[in-house]
């Protein structure tokens, strides 16, 4: 019997906010990331460069969908 794909919460282009520390890669709650890639599945999961307030990169990860929220929704 085929196993049903999770529709992805979010989508490419899509701003997310962080919401644990990932203290491993210096992150904290609250910074914000663009999602690059959906790799959809049982959950989905996000490739998502986390930026700062000056746009450098922190960090360039793969989260799962509790790990972020929605912060603004991409146009595309």
């Amino acid at each position: 019997m085929p196993t049903a794909i999770s529709k992805p919460r979010y989508k490419e282009y899509d701003v997310v906010r962080l919401l644990t520390n990932l203290p491993g890669y210096e992150l904290s709650t609250g910074v914000l990331g663009a999602v690059l890639l959906v790799y959809p599945g049982i959950p989905p999961h996000y490739e998502v460069e986390f930026i700062d307030d000056k746009g450098q990169r922190l960090a360039l990860l793969t989260v799962n969908e509790n790990q972020v929220e929605l912060a603004m929704e991409s146009l595309s």
